[in-house]
């Protein structure tokens, strides 16, 4: 990503239980190696990236899915709430959802840090943050 100065769109907000950030992005492009998006193995780069942002891990899982050289999902439960990874070799992409919040407590700056070192990991060419359909009010994604 060399000369690529990307943004994470954080949305935060007060709530009646305090400070709640939500991020959602997609990663198009990656110039990792292909095996980051195939691997089991990849669990434990991501549950290291969550431990060191100091969100609280609950318990996290990584399940391949069906068929050779296929991604996966990994999911997250954090104390502040949840992270999920899921990841498309095919488009050599990866969408990320992760919210965390917590009584009268900013994790924007933990939020920030796990986003940038899934910046590092996948190393993206490209990033998107959902569509939201002015209808349903819901979040979509598009390649």
């Amino acid at each position: 990503m060399e000369g690529i100065i990307m943004d994470t769109k954080v949305d935060m907000r007060e709530t009646k239980v305090g400070v709640e950030v939500e991020d959602g992005i997609q990663f198009s492009g990656c110039q990792c190696p292909k095996k980051i998006f195939t691997d089991y193995e990849t669990k434990f780069l991501l549950d290291d990236i969550v431990d060191k942002s100091g969100l609280t891990r609950l318990v996290s899982v990584l399940n391949l899915y069906p068929g050779k050289g296929s991604g996966f999902v990994y999911l997250c439960g954090l104390a502040e709430s949840h992270l999920v990874v899921a990841t498309w070799p095919e488009f050599s992409g990866a969408r990320i959802d992760l919210s965390a919040c917590n009584l009268n407590k900013n994790n924007r700056p933990k939020v920030e840090f796990v986003i940038g070192r899934l910046r590092k990991l996948f190393r993206p060419t490209e990033e998107r943050i959902p569509e939201t359909d002015l209808v349903t009010g819901r979040r979509y994604w598009t390649w």
